[in-house]
């Protein structure tokens, strides 16, 4: 039977760090775009992972150590502010709420980190917090050039993107590849090989009455989340468990009750231009199935033609 493409079931590890440079030398062998490999962390991003791993790499006494992150509201302007803490459930009687205990906890420490300048300043509150500070600041300071999970995750969905994939899983964690880009998809995914960062199950997805309604299923979703996201970019929220004409005409409206400009019209444009090509080659794939859904996007895309064609004729 004929393979319509494949299905990429992947998870990704949160404690496995891959240096940028080995990922380079496998991209270079295999073909693939540097723009295409997970990004070096930033300094935030160091910050947060390194702080958050203290919960794992610290385990003293009895309570376990948590780590919270402060609300923007609560904390310094543009600064990150992370409170390590450990339950305290001998004083729990002591705080009263309603009439009843609640759980009590005792700080150890708390870590600033600026966002403009990359500062990282502490209070500690006992040697037990002290032990955490010193090892943030030596984890901070002397690991550099790699990715994290979530450096990775933003990378392979680049991937999916790039490959017109779509999700066959709302929540994440599966998408369908079509089969023309599979070729591409096996000399990304070698980029990983080996590193314990990301697992890659790979399922044929055929030319069945199954096969075609997952793949239905998909670029409905699919087509759903772009058209809200153009929708986003008016200020306006968009519920996209509403039928797909109701989402097109909420489109149009924006483009309608709005002065767009004309770069903006352009890029908009181009979106569109774009994705008509992603739906006409899946419409290709699993036939007239789709045809509705592609008159719909492709009738988007004309109309905003129109606009420019007659903005560029009295501009």
């Amino acid at each position: 039977m004929k393979e319509l493409g494949i299905a990429v079931i992947y998870s990704t590890a949160s404690n496995v760090l891959v240096y940028r440079e080995q990922m380079e030398e496998r991209a270079e062998k295999y073909g693939i775009p540097f723009e295409l490999l997970p990004k070096e962390v930033g300094e935030e991003s160091l910050f947060k992972r390194v702080t958050s791993s203290m919960t794992t790499n610290i385990c003293k006494n009895e309570e376990p150590l948590l780590c919270r992150e402060l609300p923007k509201s609560k904390s310094p302007n543009n600064t990150v502010v992370r409170v390590f803490e450990k339950r305290d459930a001998d004083n729990d009687a002591k705080k009263v709420i309603n009439g009843e205990s609640s759980p009590v906890f005792r700080q150890l420490a708390t870590m600033f980190f600026n966002k403009d300048t990359y500062e990282i300043k502490y209070n500690i509150f006992s040697e037990e917090g002290r032990d955490i500070v010193n090892r943030v600041m030596a984890d901070c300071s002397v690991e550099e050039g790699f990715s994290t999970e979530k450096e990775i995750r933003t990378s392979i969905q680049k991937a999916f993107d790039l490959f017109m994939g779509v999700k066959l899983r709302k929540n994440g964690g599966v998408e369908f590849i079509p089969a023309q880009n599979i070729p591409l998809w096996e000399k990304y995914s070698k980029i990983f090989k080996g590193y314990g960062c990301v697992e890659f199950v790979e399922v044929s997805v055929c030319d069945d009455a199954r096969g075609k309604v997952s793949i239905y299923n998909g670029i409905e979703d699919d087509i759903k989340g772009f058209f809200s996201g153009e929708i986003y970019k008016f200020g306006e929220e968009c519920d996209t468990k509403k039928p797909l004409r109701d989402i097109v005409l909420q489109f149009k409206g924006c483009v309608d009750n709005n002065e767009i400009k004309i770069d903006a019209l352009n890029n908009m444009y181009n979106r569109f231009v774009a994705y008509v090509k992603k739906v006409k080659m899946y419409k290709e794939l699993i036939g007239s199935d789709l045809d509705d859904i592609y008159f719909k996007v492709r009738a988007c895309k004309d109309y905003l033609q129109e606009i420019l064609e007659e903005r560029e004729l009295f501009d």
